[in-house]
């Protein structure tokens, strides 16, 4: 699971993954998606092999007015 946090065009994603593999999985995601400039992830995510704790810090792309 994962919970947002908005704060202007910046996104924080904070959650619990299963293991690292799919955390990686989602990270990969997020990098892939179209929409985000910059996809922040802590190395401190990385800390447990499962039941991870992570955040990951967002950039969106700015939408033309």
């Amino acid at each position: 699971w994962a919970t947002p946090v908005t704060i202007n065009k910046n996104i924080e994603v904070r959650g619990v993954a299963d293991n690292r593999e799919t955390f990686l999985a989602f990270v990969r995601k997020l990098e892939s998606e179209g929409s985000f400039t910059k996809v922040n992830v802590p190395v401190s995510n990385f800390l447990s092999d499962t039941n991870l704790n992570f955040s990951v810090q967002i950039s969106a792309k700015q939408t033309p007015k």
